[in-house]
C-alpha cells in the first residue's frame, strides 16, 4: 500500500491535448528546477517524460475529443508535437554530452 508521499509513475497516455499540455508544463518546470540545482540526470528524466507523454498522445491523437470540438487539424497538432519532441531530444543530448 502506498503512502501519501509516494510518487506513482504515470503509465497512461494523456487523453486530450489540455492534459498533455498541463503535464508537460509540470515536467518542464521540474526539469528547470533540477538543472538549476545541478541534478542533471533527474532533469533529463523529466524532459524524457515529456517526450514519452507526447509520443503516447500522438499515437491516440485521433481519439482526442477536444480536437474535434476545436476543429484543430490532427495532422497539424501531431506535426507540431513531434517537432517539440525533436527539440527536447536535442536539449537532452546537449546535457548528456556536456562535461560534468
Amino acid at each position: 500500500m502506498e503512502g501519501k508521499g509516494d510518487i506513482v509513475p504515470e503509465t497512461t497516455h494523456p487523453d486530450d491535448l489540455l492534459t498533455l499540455i498541463g503535464r508537460a508544463i509540470d515536467h518542464l518546470r521540474s526539469s528547470i528546477e533540477l538543472f538549476e540545482v545541478e541534478d542533471r540526470q533527474a532533469g533529463i528524466e523529466e524532459l524524457s517524460t515529456v517526450i514519452r507523454d507526447i509520443e503516447s498522445y500522438v499515437e491516440h491523437v485521433e481519439a482526442d475529443p477536444l480536437l474535434s470540438l476545436a476543429t484543430l487539424p490532427t495532422v497539424r497538432v501531431r506535426d507540431g508535437l513531434l517537432t517539440v519532441t525533436e527539440d527536447l531530444a536535442i536539449v537532452i543530448r546537449q546535457f548528456e554530452n556536456a562535461p560534468s
